[in-house]
C-alpha cells in the first residue's frame, strides 16, 4: 500500500504555485503602486487638472490592488497638495 501524505499537508508544487502567485500580486501590487504615484506627482506639480488626473489614475490595471476604486478616487487626488 503507498501511503500518501494528508491532504491539508502541502506538497512541493503546491507550495511553489503559491510562492509564485504571491510574487505575481506583489509586481502587480508595485506596478500599480508606481504608476499611481506617477500621476500624482503630475497632478501635484499642475501637468495634469483633476479630471486628467482621475482619468489616468482609473486607467491604472490592478489598482484595487493599491486601495483606490470609484468610490475613493476624488479623495485620493485631493488629498495630494498642488504645486500652484
Amino acid at each position: 500500500m503507498i501511503r500518501r501524505p494528508p491532504r491539508s499537508t502541502l506538497d512541493r508544487s503546491s507550495a511553489a504555485s503559491d510562492v509564485y502567485k504571491r510574487q505575481v500580486k506583489q509586481m502587480a501590487w508595485d506596478d500599480a503602486d508606481k504608476k499611481v504615484n506617477e500621476i500624482l506627482a503630475h497632478y501635484k506639480q499642475g501637468t495634469y487638472n483633476f479630471d486628467e488626473c482621475k482619468t489616468k489614475l482609473l486607467e491604472v490595471n490592478n489598482l484595487e490592488l493599491v486601495d483606490i476604486d470609484e468610490t475613493n478616487i476624488d479623495e485620493v487626488i485631493l488629498s495630494q497638495t498642488r504645486k500652484e
